[in-house]
């Protein structure tokens, strides 16, 4: 079973923010970024919820990363990186949203457990 992320951005510029819009959206990877186990991580212990983890950690924007949801998450919730990228020359900012597939509920809720943690 493939599991992993599928990401979506926003672009917000100053224009766009005024108006209380993004400037541009849409998906980064419709299809998805398979995180799936291969055999050295199995070898290692490293569990999906631990791939899942340092994945959304290696991708969390400079204003930190944040669950849909303030309470229990369920299979359709999802985690958005703040300022992922930034460009200073424009003022635009890049904010990337991480929708999980192919986990059980369980696991997306101990994902977000997880990330509360280094909070």
């Amino acid at each position: 079973m493939r599991r992993g992320f599928r990401v979506t951005y926003e672009i917000i510029s100053h224009e766009s923010a005024e108006q209380g819009d993004v400037e541009e959206r849409g998906f980064l990877e419709e299809d998805g970024i398979d995180i799936s186990l291969d055999e050295f991580d199995i070898e290692e212990g490293i569990s999906i919820v631990d791939k899942a983890v340092e994945f959304l950690r290696d991708n969390t924007g400079s204003d930190g990363i944040e669950p849909s949801s303030t309470g229990k998450m369920g299979e359709e919730d999802w985690w958005t990186s703040y300022k992922h990228n930034e460009d200073f020359r424009t003022g635009t900012v890049e904010n990337r949203s991480y929708h999980p597939y192919g986990f059980t509920v369980e696991e997306i809720n101990q994902i977000n457990n997880r990330l509360k943690e280094r909070n």
